[in-house]
């Protein structure tokens, strides 16, 4: 019997929910799939004349499912704007959480409800509570890009420099998924420019890695700073040149940026660029003056990265720049020994070309 209240509730049979709530069916019984009640049942579903019908009868308008979800959580999910706002009527809990934190407001807001999310706010619900990932209303529109949604919580009193369990902001979110509307917004708003996150990344460090000339432009042009560096020592410019991201590397030269700032590991952005074969970033690096000569403490240069990654179009560039073919590190390993060791033929071929003399010394003993 009580699981056929939750059946008549779900198919919106108003006539059978009312006789079988006159024979004695328990109002607040739980069905066992998810422990949802008639009430989260017709809540859920948008069906305003059956969610009347069993709070007139004494439904608990705070039973929870086995997430700990409320009718009224799973109306402003699903965007039921009536429901809602008989729900708040009736006095239901705002700012009840499920298990996951998730509060009708925080519901609301990854369904990209705006007219809900300002029905929760008049009735009290509070901007600042953080979901179990310590996500405010405010991080998750500006992460699924809900650009007026982000306006109104900011108009009501949203920390704009709220952080979630990694460190990261709203604006880091808008950042890392290119919502440059959104970004500037908060920006406008007052967000931190150079908030770190647990890994020591900053906004301009996230949006250089991305690529999004336009998010680097609007950082730096509100004056985030350029000599951040992330846990690892990476710099702006080398996370660009690790990318691939001309633009963003001319950008970011363009403002002065120190083109052989090293990472921890003591590698230049001019190393990462040969390495991972972005030939036109390693021209407009050599064009600004990289250092195509320094050496890791492991005895990495520039031309020994490219030719360890067999990247024949970048040792040639290297070489039409003037990079000695012969040019060995502090450890007596030249180019040729490290394109042989690394099987390429064709970066072999090219230095032979160029001039490379043999070396005795045993490929075997390279460390790449």
């Amino acid at each position: 019997m009580d699981f056929d209240l939750i059946e008549a509730a779900r198919s919106g049979n108003l006539e059978e929910v009312g006789r079988l709530l006159a024979v004695g069916v328990e109002i607040n019984a739980k069905e066992d799939v998810f422990g949802a009640t008639a009430l989260f049942f017709a809540a859920f579903l948008g069906d305003h004349d059956m969610v009347a019908l069993l709070l007139e009868r004494g439904a608990d308008i705070e039973a929870r499912n086995n997430r700990g979800r409320t009718a009224l959580a799973g109306a402003s999910f699903r965007g039921h704007t009536k429901v809602v706002e008989l729900l708040i009527a009736r006095g239901a809990n705002v700012d009840a959480a499920d298990q996951f934190g998730k509060t009708p407001l925080i519901e609301a807001c990854r369904g990209n409800h705006l007219d809900i999310v300002k029905l929760l706010i008049q009735a009290g619900a509070q901007p600042q509570t953080r979901d179990g990932a310590g996500r405010t209303a405010l991080i998750l529109a500006a992460t699924e890009g809900h650009r007026d949604l982000v306006a109104l919580l900011l108009e009501n009193g949203a920390e704009v420099n709220a952080r979630d369990r990694i460190g990261w902001t709203a604006l880091a979110w808008a950042v890392f998924e290119d919502h440059k509307d959104i970004a500037k917004l908060l920006v406008d708003q007052g967000a931190d420019l150079d908030a770190k996150d647990q890994s020591d990344r900053t906004p301009l460090l996230l949006a250089c890695r991305s690529g999004n000339k336009q998010l680097v432009e609007l950082l730096l042009l509100r004056g985030a700073r350029t000599d951040v560096r992330d846990r690892h020592g990476r710099t702006p410019l080398l996370l660009a040149a690790s990318s691939g991201n001309t633009e963003v590397v001319r950008c970011l030269l363009e403002n002065q940026v120190d083109a052989n700032a090293r990472d921890s590991l003591g590698r230049t952005p001019l190393m990462i660029a040969c390495f991972r074969g972005h030939n036109e970033v390693v021209n407009v690096l050599l064009s600004n003056g990289a250092d195509a000569n320094a050496e890791t403490a492991g005895g990495h240069t520039a031309m020994l990265c490219a030719c360890a990654a067999a990247q024949t179009t970048v040792v040639k560039t290297l070489l039409d720049w003037g990079v000695d073919v012969n040019g060995g590190n502090s450890k007596g390993y030249t180019p040729l020994l490290v394109a042989s060791k690394a099987g390429s033929a064709q970066v072999v071929q090219l230095l032979l070309a160029w001039g490379a003399e043999l070396n005795p010394r045993s490929v075997d003993d390279l460390p790449y």
